[in-house]
């Protein structure tokens, strides 16, 4: 894990190296404060620490930390969600924070079958997992999901996208989505908000716009933003072939 600091010229002043993160990524997001949080996921046999935590693999599967850098770049506490006392690792592919101090990260679980989607909601101050969620069902045969991006709304809860094959539930308040029209297998995007604590209040989706043609694995939402007015602006890609968006 690289910390880089530059200035507004971009000149690089500082960088903190922690880590070496083998097969791993990170994602970056920064609050109201100032404060940095970095997001990671790593899967190869590793015994390293950051700020004094020691972070821990298998070598199977990813694990999973999160670093808080405060406004003068000192770490104010590190999470590390260990594969090894879990039983499951974390594909991650998003983090946002809200103003009311809520970390929200998003992916899907590693060595769940079928794959599936998760949400984990985390106290900015303190660092301790507040709520986590999945979704509740999915077609054992054909489906599977993942959470490809995640924005906070105004109340504590979240709102995420991502792309699911099958059938889907995420309990709560919502309905089961259905599975592509064309082919049960082929993936359709989807959205889901869930309130403060972590149950989904209501969902939707995206089919396809034309017939899938052969290796073609369907459509995907990607991005969503919360625009001031409450609005939610999603964007994504359809049609597209295989390993474009996994």
């Amino acid at each position: 894990e690289d910390v880089n600091d530059f200035d507004q010229n971009l000149h690089l002043f500082d960088t903190e190296i922690y880590v070496n993160l083998d097969n791993g990524y990170t994602y970056m997001k920064q609050d109201t404060n100032n404060n940095i949080f970095v997001v990671g996921a790593y899967s190869s046999p590793l015994d390293s620490s950051i700020g004094g935590i020691s972070l821990n693999n298998a070598g199977i599967l990813r694990s999973m930390f999160i670093v808080k850098y405060d406004s003068l770049d000192n770490i104010d506490f590190v999470i590390s969600e260990d594969v090894i006392s879990l039983g499951f690792g974390f594909d991650i592919s998003g983090i946002d924070v809200d103003n009311n101090n809520n970390i929200f990260v998003v992916g899907h679980l590693e060595s769940i079958s079928p794959k599936r989607m998760f949400i984990r909601k985390y106290n900015g101050s303190t660092g301790q997992l507040i709520s986590s969620a999945t979704n509740a069902n999915i077609n054992s045969n054909t489906g599977s999901s993942r959470a490809l991006n995640v924005v906070a709304d105004n109340n504590g809860g979240a709102y995420v996208v991502g792309y699911y094959a099958g059938t889907i539930d995420f309990g709560g308040n919502t309905s089961m989505l259905p599975s592509n029209t064309y082919l049960s297998s082929v993936s359709q995007g989807f959205i889901v908000h869930f309130d403060n604590s972590l149950t989904a209040t209501w969902s939707d989706f995206s089919t396809n716009y034309t017939t899938p043609t052969t290796n073609c694995d369907g459509n995907a939402m990607q991005s969503v933003i919360l625009h001031q007015n409450n609005d939610i602006y999603v964007s994504g890609i359809t049609n597209v072939y295989s390993n474009d968006y996994k």
